[in-house]
């Protein structure tokens, strides 16, 4: 079996594995309880050091605890998860082992690439992402080859229930992730229903960034001694996030855009409220002679895929998305988020910002206020608890 000592030669596309990295991991990942064979593996996958929701998850979750964790998107809570779920699983049984629900395909798709990615090289473990949008008889296909784990949106789990493709036997671990999400998608029945065919008692973890009574309901219901984690809000952490705010008038949006685009460096997302509206924006930047891209619900699943992966590889310097983008996508190195349009809901600022300064790195926030969104910012800092300063550009 490969052990840590095995692998300090060893290159990955991005780093070359060090003495000092693989001590930091066996005082890391080994110190949390992790086996060295799936440390080796993180470590050749470029991941050296724990993050906080990681250091307290993975030693409860190894450990046969539920947990109840709150935390915004780039805290690194997929992994938090995915590792003691590696630890604990049968690879010699073929049998469905672990449920994963998710609110997104492309949640389903990332988590699921996440698996894939930091598995033991030697694994038979088989994870098949399941979802609407996508064919249902090539994902039956998958899923007949073996399935340990499944990462589901709720409603082609159903589907595949009532079918009779799925059953819930083997099952030991449940987790909800983006819990939050799920309620505001109105999935909560489904969940209720997915969770009521569950016989017998399993592990389970629910992950989210807020805690609305339905979700807590079912944590109260599913989850009667948890594990508590509650990890501070992304963006009370100032050093990593730069926010401004600039004064503007709607007709001078697209100007001040291109004078900060011209300034600026690096992979930038940009949020637009609506569809159309980032639809046009993109194609505004395209003529400026941008590397500019939207994605939004109203995409092909096959572009949306293809788009996010020339983003994530470098080969698309600016993303425009409305609020799909803003929760559960794992989208590396953005060094700059634009909000075009201040978003409605507070939260969903909360869930934009998430999107940089992910991993201990830094990143820069700039809104755009309108008169007219003058009470939106409002209702943002009093979430936050403090004020944003708002200035002309």
């Amino acid at each position: 079996m490969e052990g840590i000592s095995d692998i300090s030669t060893k290159e990955t596309a991005d780093t070359v594995i060090k003495i000092s990295d693989l001590e930091e991991a066996r005082s890391g990942f080994c110190h949390l309880g992790v086996s060295e064979r799936q440390s080796a593996k993180l470590i050749a996958s470029g991941i050296i050091t724990p993050t906080p929701i990681q250091e307290q998850a993975i030693p409860a979750l190894l450990d046969g605890k539920d947990v109840i964790a709150l935390a915004q998107t780039g805290s690194g809570k997929t992994l938090a998860f995915a590792v003691p779920i590696l630890e604990k699983i049968d690879p010699l049984n073929k049998a469905f082992q672990v449920l994963i629900l998710v609110p997104t395909r492309e949640l389903a798709l990332q988590i699921s690439e996440v698996f894939w990615e930091v598995r033991p090289e030697s694994s038979e473990v088989r994870v098949v992402p399941i979802y609407g949008g996508s064919s249902k008889d090539l994902q039956k296909d998958s899923m007949r080859q073996g399935c340990q784990i499944l990462v589901a949106t709720p409603g082609r789990l159903i589907d595949f229930i009532w079918e009779g493709m799925i059953h819930f036997e083997a099952v030991k671990i449940v987790i909800l992730d983006e819990a939050d999400r799920m309620f505001e998608m109105g999935f909560i029945d489904d969940i209720k229903f997915i969770l009521s065919c569950l016989q017998h008692k399993v592990q389970f973890g629910l992950f989210s960034a807020t805690m609305p009574p339905p979700i807590r309901q079912i944590a109260e219901q599913h989850v009667p001694d948890p594990f508590y984690i509650r990890l501070e809000k992304l963006v009370s952490d100032k050093p990593k996030i730069a926010q401004k705010c600039y004064r503007v008038a709607p007709h001078e949006k697209f100007r001040t855009l291109l004078k900060i685009l011209k300034k600026e460096k690096g992979a930038t997302l940009i949020f637009c409220k609506t569809r159309g509206e980032a639809d046009r924006l993109a194609s505004q930047l395209k003529k400026s002679g941008h590397q500019a891209e939207a994605i939004h619900g109203g995409k092909e699943q096959a572009y949306r895929g293809y788009t996010l992966r020339k983003f994530r590889q470098g080969d698309l310097s600016i993303l425009v998305a409305t609020d799909l983008a803003s929760r559960g996508l794992d989208i590396d190195d953005v060094a700059l988020i634009i909000n075009y349009d201040v978003p409605l809901e507070p939260e969903d600022y909360i869930h934009r910002l998430g999107r940089t300064a992910r991993a201990g790195k830094t990143g820069e926030a700039i809104t755009f206020v309108t008169p007219l969104e003058r009470k939106l910012i409002e209702r943002i800092e009093k979430m936050l608890g403090e004020r944003l300063l708002i200035s002309n550009q």
